[in-house]
Formats: C-alpha cells, sequence, structure tokens
C-alpha cells in the first residue's frame, strides 16, 4: 500500500510539472507568473503532502493494532504491593473493573520484563477467566532456580534477587479472550516496593546453608548444603525447635537425602503430605526454627557441627502443566428435577502420565479456601486417564449458585517416574461463573 501511495505522489508531482510548463508558455510577465502559478502549486504540495501523511499513519495505525473495529473495552484496575511476615513477596495486582467486553476475557496476563510475574504458583503467567472486582496479585519471580538430579526438576532456594524496590518497570497487561484474539489492555510504568524482611543465605565455616522448595518435577522442600571447603567428605541435618506458619511447634525426623554433585538436599518427610493436593500436615507449611549442621572433614566424622537459624518455605505440593495433563468442563445439568445442584461433566484432554494415575480430586475453592470437595476415584492401582470421561458431582450434586466467586478445580495424583513419591497436577480450573454461564 505503502508504494501505491509512492506512485500516487509521483504521478501528482508529473502533473504539476505540466502546469508549470503551460504557465511559462503562456505571454505573462514575470510578476504576473510569480503571482499566479506559485500560489497554486504551493497549495497543490500542501494538499498532497497532507493526504499522503495522513494514509501512511492511518496504515500504520490499523496494521498495529489488528483494525480499530477490534478494540476490546474492558477497565482495568493496577496497583503494586509488597508483603512481609510468614509470606513475604511483592509484585504487582490486576482488577478488572468491567466493560462490555470484560466477561469475554478467558486469560489475564502481566508482566514487567524482569523478573517473571507469577499467578498463585511459579510456573502460572495468567490467570484464567478472571472475575470482574477481584484483585488479582502477581508476584515476582524473586528465588534462584538450579537444575537437580533428574535434568528437570527445579528447586527455588532462599538464595533470592530482586527482592528489592524493583524501579520503572513498564507493565504490561494483555487479555485473551474467547475469540481467540489478544489485546494489550494496559501499559504503564510502576515501581514495585521492596519484599519485607526476607532471610537470604546462611554461611557456615565449612557449608553454605539454602532453604528450598522444588517447583517442577519431583516435589519437596527442605535444606539444600553446599560445602565451601575441600576438607568436608559427608554432611548430615537435624531440625530443633520447628514452628509453622501458626507458630505450633512441629518435629522433624527422618529427613530424606539426596546429593548431586557437590550439592546435598535434605528433603521433608512426606507422611501425611501427598494425601490431597492441599495438605493439612504441618510438614508441607512454611517452617521456621534451627538447623544442626555436621560435617566430617578429610574422613573424620563429626568433625565440626555448627547451628543455623533456617527458614524452609512451603512445599509446592502441586504443580500445574497443560502440556502434560489438562481438561475441560462441560455444560452442567440439574442432579433432579427437584434439586437446586448440579452436575458438571469433565473430559481428560491431554494426558503424558501414561497408566500412572492413581487419584483423582475435585475442589471448589472460594478466595483461596477449599470450601467443599470429593474424590473421583481413589483405586488400590494405577490406571491410565486418557480420554477419561466423568461426572463432577455425580453421587448428589453439587450447589453451584452457592459459591459465585469461586473455582471448580480438578486434581490426579500420579506417581513420579524412578522415585517412591508422588505429586499432584491440576488439571484444570475454570469459574463457577463461567461454567453456570452456559446453562441453557
Amino acid at each position: 500500500m505503502i508504494m501505491r501511495l509512492i506512485n500516487c505522489c509521483n504521478q501528482l508531482g508529473k502533473h504539476i510539472n505540466r502546469c508549470n510548463v503551460i504557465s511559462n508558455n503562456h505571454m505573462l510577465s514575470s510578476s504576473q507568473r510569480d503571482a499566479g502559478v506559485s500560489p497554486v502549486i504551493g497549495t497543490i504540495l500542501l494538499v498532497a503532502f497532507t493526504v499522503v501523511l495522513v494514509a501512511v499513519v492511518a496504515f500504520i495505525m490499523m496494521g498495529l493494532s489488528g483494525g480499530i473495529s477490534d478494540t476490546k473495552d474492558v477497565g482495568l484496575l493496577l496497583d503494586t504491593y509488597a508483603t512481609g511476615g510468614l509470606a513475604p513477596e511483592h509484585g504487582v495486582a490486576v482488577t478488572v473493573m468491567g466493560g462490555k467486553d470484560a466477561g469475554d476475557i478467558a486469560e489475564l496476563r502481566v508482566s514487567i520484563g524482569d523478573p517473571q510475574l507469577h499467578y498463585k504458583a511459579r510456573g502460572n503467567t495468567y490467570v484464567p477467566d478472571p472475575v470482574t472486582g477481584i484483585p488479582y496479585r502477581y508476584f515476582a519471580d524473586t528465588g534462584t532456580y538450579l537444575k537437580l538430579y533428574d535434568n528437570r526438576t527445579w528447586v527455588m532456594t532462599n538464595e533470592l534477587n530482586n527482592t528489592g524496590v524493583l524501579e520503572n518497570r513498564l507493565v504490561t497487561v494483555t487479555g485473551k479472550f474467547r475469540d481467540a484474539t489478544e489485546q494489550v489492555l494496559l501499559m504503564k510504568m510502576i515501581t514495585i516496593p521492596a519484599m519485607i524482611g526476607v532471610t537470604q543465605q546462611f554461611n557456615c565455616s565449612y557449608v553454605r546453608v539454602l532453604t528450598f522448595t522444588n517447583t517442577t518435577g519431583v516435589p519437596g522442600h527442605g535444606l539444600l548444603i553446599t560445602p565451601i571447603n575441600d576438607s568436608v567428605t559427608s554432611v548430615t541435618v537435624s531440625l530443633e525447635n520447628m514452628k509453622d506458619s501458626k507458630n505450633n511447634t512441629v518435629t522433624i525426623t527422618g529427613l530424606t537425602f539426596q546429593k548431586s554433585g557437590n550439592q546435598y538436599f535434605f528433603y521433608l518427610p512426606t507422611a501425611g503430605v501427598l494425601d490431597s493436593p492441599y495438605p493439612s500436615s504441618p510438614n508441607a507449611s512454611r517452617l521456621i526454627g534451627n538447623a544442626t549442621v555436621t560435617v566430617t572433614l578429610d574422613g573424620i566424622p563429626s568433625s565440626a557441627t555448627e547451628v543455623v537459624s533456617v527458614d524452609i518455605p512451603a512445599r509446592i505440593n502441586f504443580f500445574e502443566d497443560k502440556s502434560i495433563v489438562s481438561g475441560e468442563f462441560g455444560t452442567p445439568y440439574l442432579y433432579s428435577d427437584e434439586s437446586t445442584k448440579y452436575i458438571v461433566p469433565f473430559t481428560i484432554t491431554t494426558s503424558a502420565l501414561d497408566k500412572n494415575v492413581d487419584a483423582m480430586r475435585w475442589y471448589i475453592n472460594n478466595g483461596g479456601t477449599q470450601i467443599a470437595n470429593n474424590s473421583i476415584f481413589h483405586g488400590s492401582g494405577y490406571v491410565d486417564i486418557s480420554n477419561r470421561v466423568d461426572k463432577i458431582g455425580n453421587t448428589s450434586g453439587i450447589n453451584l449458585t452457592a459459591y459465585p466467586g469461586g473455582t471448580l478445580d480438578v486434581f490426579a495424583r500420579t506417581k513420579v517416574v524412578g522415585t517412591d513419591t508422588h505429586v499432584w497436577y491440576r488439571v484444570a480450573s475454570e469459574s463457577i461463573s463461567t461454567i453456570l454461564s452456559r446453562l441453557p
């Protein structure tokens, strides 16, 4: 199109030159030619330049926006936050305030370039089906991530980065809509305040002590100890005076040991942890207390012992990866003619878990609280859930209308290949308001 505009300008120039020649052939004085032809030529050039400029600008703007008619109407409220205490983090909070297209947002993403922002857990880059009026927090990725022994598990240690003030970040809020279009909804320069009271790392005479939680692959949390002295040949650890997030005393025994290169991983025990994606066991919570680290130097047992204060982050007890396993909800229908409860069809759409799943559960979450849940199946063996079809609430129905601001989540538990532990995957999550909107 730009080439066509240039050609038009060239043709216009030729016509102007012809006008010049004709005027020169007339028997006019020099003063008459200057007074008559120059204003005409100047006016023509000015009009031509204006037309070309407007066309080029319109062409560029249409190309960048995909067409003015496709602009979505969504109102957003953006704010920054920082917390301390038992759950220190900082980041950006986004609230969908309204607009005629607000209910059509399927995914709401927020980015500031560096560091990455996550919703609820590392790896979750968007809020699915955001509800109007609810502030969603995207926290800054501040952990140091290390590759573990199986080449696919990452651990997040408390050797943190980006915990201070994040100045002059360009925040970009992008919406993906149900018509498969995507659009930048907001761009703004912001400054995120510093995290409050963050523990960094602990260096002893012979080792460096970090606390960690796994973010992918093999779940778990505990201590990561790295020798900083060549004389260290082995390390043992015990935990004392541990307190959970409610300040209750927690006794920790039987740490699981795993060595990878020159790094020693000590995992907390999993008793009572893997029964649910939301475990009630204190072993899964954030734990604060003391670690006694005993090292063997040059083969001499218990050569040195040091006690350090440790702050172990909460265990990430379920992961979410749609390339591994995912599903979708269908249209709900009444449990019975007289009932106000519903059954929700559910279908597995992707599964790379093979015949390795031994449990599935559904939950209704409301504001971070699990207010209803039940088992889909919990067998004594492992099954293949590929293309599995279920009916959520088929035994007694679910009163979906009682939780208009909640979400319906489905989880599957699978054994981690090559280990003796399990992990939960969130298979699907959708707002109840969206599920009910499909009612005929």
